[in-house]
């Protein structure tokens, strides 16, 4: 079992069941995945292959003590990330880490997901994988330094996950030269890693500089209304190409987008206090609390009032 601590409620599995290989139906094929920590490797305790069939929910925020989880997505439009209360967009080719003792989430994942995973401990005292104190240190030090959580990822990181996955579930007998192999490919994933934090830069696809500063706006002041005629007026832009534009770098239209800015406003006002939900609702330019209450459960996964409760029993 991979270490995880759940911050605040939502329809993510239990601790209990996150690290079970799940088969999945049609509609979701599910996780194949293995605990490399069996054949003896020190600091590797989970890596995963996921796919997912149709659009799934995933709201809970949570940390893995002590350990450093890299998502790399290799297929799916729009993975939203968070970090730290922070949201971004995970596209293919591109990978997410989250540092130990760092809230995060990846908040749903749509329909043609394909992504692998990686969760490894790091040690002052004892290292990681094949590398020592000395140098996991200095690995995480550059990657802490890295601008941002989402970075192109080198092409060889995917190679590794694939040879990692297939020498794991290929090994009937743990002798000490398939350790070895698969230890060597999980240290390639992490240089990768480190390497993909140290250039610091997202992929060509999320360079769109005009719609991240619409963004941006809309981010930061989420209570102002932004009719789609206006932003095509101020930015040059007919409507179809200003919608098609802002979905490929964002993952979502517009408005979509304001909405889910609005909803993690609300998310922040309520967190661990009681608060008036038909005030914030109006507060937030939604017409009532029925309205408010279903685009919360669009983006949120569940009614305001149970994610509130949960964030603070959490």
């Amino acid at each position: 079992m991979y270490p995880v601590r759940y911050i605040c409620g939502g329809n993510r599995p239990t601790a209990a069941d996150a690290p079970a290989v799940r088969t999945g139906s049609r509609e979701e094929q599910g996780e194949h995945g293995f605990s490399p920590a069996t054949f003896g490797i020190c600091g590797a305790e989970w890596i995963a292959m996921t796919r997912f069939g149709r659009m799934t929910r995933l709201c809970t925020s949570h940390v893995h003590p002590g350990c450093v989880e890299i998502i790399l997505c290799m297929r799916g439009d729009g993975i939203r990330c968070m970090t730290c209360g922070k949201v971004d967009i995970l596209r293919p080719g591109e990978m997410f880490v989250a540092f130990p003792d760092e809230p995060h989430c990846v908040l749903d994942s749509p329909k043609g997901r394909h992504n692998y995973t990686f969760l490894f401990r790091v040690s002052p005292r004892t290292g990681t994988l094949g590398f020592s104190c000395r140098e996991t240190k200095r690995l995480l030090d550059i990657m802490r330094a890295a601008p941002g959580r989402i970075f192109a990822a080198p092409a060889t990181m995917g190679i590794a996950f694939q040879t990692t996955l297939r020498m794991c579930g290929a090994a009937d007998v743990h002798d000490a030269a398939t350790t070895a192999q698969i230890r060597h490919s999980l240290e390639a994933i992490v240089l990768d890693a480190v390497q993909a934090c140290r250039r610091g830069v997202r992929s060509v696809s999320s360079g769109d500089v005009l719609v991240r500063e619409i963004a941006e706006e809309i981010r930061r002041n989420p209570l102002v209304p932004y009719p789609l005629d206006d932003l095509c007026v101020r930015y040059g832009m007919s409507k179809s190409v200003l919608v098609t534009r802002f979905k490929c770098a964002m993952g979502l239209p517009p408005h979509s987008y304001l909405l889910r800015c609005r909803i993690e406003l609300a998310q922040r006002s309520m967190m661990g206090k009681r608060c008036d939900l038909t005030a914030l609702a109006h507060k937030l330019g939604f017409s009532s609390l029925p309205h408010f209450t279903r685009a919360f459960r669009e983006v949120a996964g569940v009614p305001p009032r149970q994610w509130m409760a949960a964030a603070r029993t959490g």
